[in-house]
């Protein structure tokens, strides 16, 4: 679904090294069973830190008349949820800072274009991985969400939205971790307090433009609401399977099953535009990490030829997918039935390769999380 951008030219890894082309019989049939065969030294010396996670996060607006009695009106609601996640290099908006024009606006008309656009800016810089958009809440109280991924390289949110109506006041975070000392957090509510963004002086919910001059830093509002939040962030950590990366969607899936201990499971390799050659022998490698987008010139699945993106780090086990002949190749894997594996996020991505062509395709790649 994302392309973790960081995009960088490098060689092929190793792994693809298997897709050489060569007579079809020569590729090595590994048995596919995760983890139970992979050699345990590599495992032991193996890094379990997650490098990448995904996240929901959900907005409950709880502006009310019961809740902020004499601070509320009819038409209360929030802008679309804008932010980024980012690097502590970058500083998208905080208190005793001036608002951007990208924070003022949204703070202003609730627009959040002009921030996605600095953050957009960050992104081309190397401080920021991803924009985060989201939804709106058109009448509060009420609910809105987003959802976004993090890495250890760019393990910061800022998020924010306006309240609406009101002179320049929004709620947010800024520059909040995900990463822990233990990992990645599973889920996390913050409460949601007005901040002024010193960009406009009108006093009350509806008052007229009062330019600011000169502008002032961002600081809380004050007693205007009084000690009840406005509401909450909830940030969850998303599990599950899902794919992700800029190779054609659909190229590699999850089939039948799920990653749980003791069980078995199926990913399913596929050219699903029915471009690349055929018949083609194919690859499917297992990495306990992720990979910024590497592209590679000569390695797309979709545009035979074209380029195509390494989506994992380097694998623990690297499985044939089989011949295949335009149809889909389910692989099969099973799960020890070990309880140490139980949380345990890992990588795939599959590979195509015709020896009459020399061409090389490669899929998409499937986060998985292995459950119980």
């Amino acid at each position: 679904m994302r392309d973790l951008s960081r995009r960088q030219e490098q060689r092929p890894p190793y792994w693809l090294l298997a897709l050489k082309p060569q007579p079809l019989i020569s590729i090595m049939r590994i048995p596919p069973t995760l983890l139970a065969l992979a050699s345990p030294f590599a495992l032991a010396g193996a890094s379990f830190a997650q490098s990448t996670a995904t996240y929901d996060v959900v907005f409950e607006a709880t502006w009310s008349q019961s809740n902020h009695p004499g601070a509320f009106v009819s038409t209360a609601h929030f802008s679309p949820l804008v932010g980024g996640v980012h690097t502590d290099e970058l500083d998208i908006w905080g208190p005793g800072q001036f608002a951007t024009n990208g924070v003022e606006v949204m703070a202003e008309t609730g627009s959040p274009t002009p921030l996605q656009s600095e953050i957009t800016a960050a992104i081309a810089a190397g401080t920021a991985l991803e924009v985060i958009q989201g939804g709106s809440v058109a009448v509060s109280p009420g609910q809105a969400s987003a959802g976004f991924t993090v890495t250890d390289e760019y393990p910061l949110v800022s998020l924010v939205t306006m309240i609406a109506p009101s002179p320049d006041w929004f709620i947010g975070v800024h520059d909040l971790s995900l990463l822990g000392p233990d990992g990645w957090v599973e889920e996390l509510t913050v409460d949601l307090f007005a901040y002024d963004s010193g960009t406009d002086s009108g006093p009350a919910l509806t008052s007229p433009d009062q330019n600011t001059n000169p502008q002032e830093p961002i600081g809380l509002l004050g007693s205007f609401f009084g000690s009840e939040p406005l509401g909450t962030f909830r940030f969850e950590r998303r599990h599950g399977s899902f794919a992700f990366g800029a190779n054609p969607e659909g190229s590699l899936t999850v089939g039948s099953g799920e990653p749980v201990i003791g069980s078995s499971f199926e990913l399913r390799l596929n050219d699903p535009i029915g471009a690349f050659p055929t018949p083609s022998v194919s690859v499917l490698a297992l990495s306990l990490n992720s990979s910024p987008a590497i592209p590679l010139p000569g390695f797309g699945l979709g545009t035979p030829g074209g380029t195509g993106d390494v989506l994992i780090g380097n694998p623990f086990l690297v499985l044939s997918g089989g011949t295949f002949s335009g149809s889909p190749l389910d692989v099969p894997i099973a799960v020890p039935n070990n309880v140490g594996l139980v949380g345990l996020d890992l990588f795939a991505q599959g590979a195509f390769a015709d020896p009459v062509s020399l061409l090389t395709g490669l899929t998409q790649a499937v986060e998985l999380n292995v459950g119980q």
